[in-house]
């Protein structure tokens, strides 16, 4: 392992992502680590979601990632509403970020929000939150609330053990604030939510509250078969090249949301497929992606890069990462330290004395409407303006529709299986 860190929390210090310019020559590429097919796994309510990194996985955790979900989120009459209602966080911090739809949450001491399209929402548990997380139904239809298809993936990354004390906070980003760059005549487009990508910076300072130089990409790629190098006029194949900068010494993830691409390294090149998560090695500059063009059919592909330094600790710097022990939403660096934390949780205590009887108001599902008629009753402002743009010209239901008698008993409320390990690679 190359020398990563100066410091026990950052990786890279003398580099920051944010404002290095792309105008450089590529040196090395990041060499593939491992990759794997998601795997399913049942979640919160009603919901299976497609599993790369986490606990029963090929990947328990690599620091600092611990979890990466991609969900969707159905609802049918058999079913109810699926989601995931109040559970607890303790020592990490999350990353959402919605593909399609709308998801609403709340907090134990009173914070709401409103995830929509395109935007993103970072929660830094810190010493304990309890939270839910519920998709938005569209307005009754003929007596039956609308689900509207929501998609999205979910990261969690452990905290520096110094920040496994600190308060609870959110941000929640809309697409609006995430720029958009166009390029390779068209064929290349990258959503910057944290980076640079082609010259074109992310407007937010930083995106991860723990990890300030933690860079996130959202590619879709659509060749065109006439441009394309090696492509001919006659139909045959080509591939189009892609170069994105990632910093010596980061943990590197590339998740495969549609199509296919192929990894180009020193080594042979690797087919990824839909689905599909890739980690790269810590010692290059860029990652280098081609994307071919089937013959005679247009497709896209699309693809998350997220990277971000591991955490070390001053007594394993050149050996391993911060240690993680993980059981369901609760992450320590020890098992005494991770049974306390179990222990706090049910006696209501440090971090979590607003935990004892509370209950959100969203937990048996929520539509626009009902948030439209929480901020009539009470003067709410903290949902956002989405709510009155959906709400708009629709028929109101009232207030809360109970939707179904949901019970979170999986890994969200502290239930599930658990990790452990010093994070070695």
């Amino acid at each position: 392992m190359s020398d990563l860190s100066r410091s026990p929390t950052n990786a890279t210090d003398n580099i920051d992502p944010i404002t290095t310019t792309l105008s450089q020559t590529y040196l090395n590429a990041h060499q593939l680590q491992t990759h794997h097919k998601a795997q399913s796994h049942p979640e919160g309510v009603n919901l299976t979601v497609s599993r790369t990194i986490g606990p029963e996985t090929p990947i328990p955790h690599q620091s600092p990632f611990l979890l990466l979900d991609h969900f969707s989120l159905v609802s049918t009459p058999a079913t109810g509403t699926a989601g995931f209602p109040d559970h607890p966080h303790h020592g990490q911090e999350t990353i959402t970020y919605l593909l399609s739809g709308s998801v609403a949450h709340e907090d134990f001491i009173g914070n709401k929000g409103l995830i929509t399209k395109g935007g993103l929402q970072v929660m830094f548990a810190g010493k304990g939150i309890v939270h839910a997380e519920m998709p938005i139904l569209n307005s009754a239809k003929r007596g039956k609330p609308q689900l509207e298809k929501v998609e999205g993936i979910q990261l969690w990354l452990d905290l520096p053990k110094e920040l496994k004390t600190g308060k609870p906070k959110y941000k929640d980003i809309t697409e609006d604030k995430i720029p958009t760059v166009t390029a390779e005549d068209g064929q290349v487009k990258v959503k910057v939510v944290s980076g640079e990508a082609y010259g074109v910076k992310s407007k937010l300072k930083s995106l991860s509250y723990a990890f300030p130089q933690l860079v996130f990409y959202d590619y879709e790629v659509t060749p065109n078969l006439c441009k394309v190098e090696g492509a001919e006029m006659n139909g045959e194949s080509g591939a189009l090249d892609i170069k994105q900068y990632i910093p010596n010494g980061f943990t590197i993830l590339l998740y495969v949301l549609q199509g296919t691409l192929t990894i180009s390294t020193d080594r042979s090149p690797t087919l990824l497929r839909s689905q599909t998560i890739a980690l790269f090695e810590p010692e290059g500059d860029h990652l280098h992606v081609k994307i071919q063009h089937p013959k005679n059919k247009p497709t896209t592909t699309r693809f998350i890069i997220i990277a971000a330094p591991p955490i070390l600790t001053a007594e394993q710097i050149n050996t391993s990462y911060q240690p993680v022990h993980m059981e369901g939403p609760f992450v320590e660096t020890s098992k005494e330290k991770l049974q306390q934390v179990i222990e706090n949780y049910q006696l209501g205590i440090k971090g979590f004395e607003k935990s004892k009887g509370w209950k959100s108001s969203i937990r048996d599902g929520v539509t626009f409407d009902y948030l439209n008629n929480d901020q009539d009753d009470k003067g709410d402002e903290n949902w956002g303006d989405e709510r009155n743009r959906r709400s708009n010209g629709k028929k109101k239901v009232n207030g809360a529709k109970v939707l179904g008698n949901l019970q979170n008993e999986n890994s969200r409320s502290g239930k599930g299986k658990k990790s452990s390990g010093n994070g070695k690679r």
